[in-house]
């Protein structure tokens, strides 16, 4: 058999692609929804195009990690 925290060590990994999922969506939403629109970026960052590339980096910076999160363990063979 499987050692008893397996399914523990399995949810805590899937709720964490689940919330990096989450926080790559929104920085790539915030993102492009401020290149669309024309935006202002937050008081704290002046500028416009910096803002705009920081939430685009971080939101495709996350999508490896929590593919390789989600996804691992995952047989390819059903």
């Amino acid at each position: 058999g499987e050692p008893a925290e397996t399914p523990l060590v399995e949810l805590e990994r899937g709720v964490a692609a689940v919330v990096l999922a989450a926080v790559s969506t929104f920085c790539l939403l915030v993102g492009l929804g401020t290149w669309l629109v024309e935006a202002t970026p937050p008081v704290w960052l002046p500028e416009r195009n910096v803002w705009i590339v920081l939430n685009l980096a971080l939101g495709l910076a996350l999508v490896p990690l929590w593919l390789q999160l989600g996804f691992r363990g995952v047989s390819r063979t059903a």
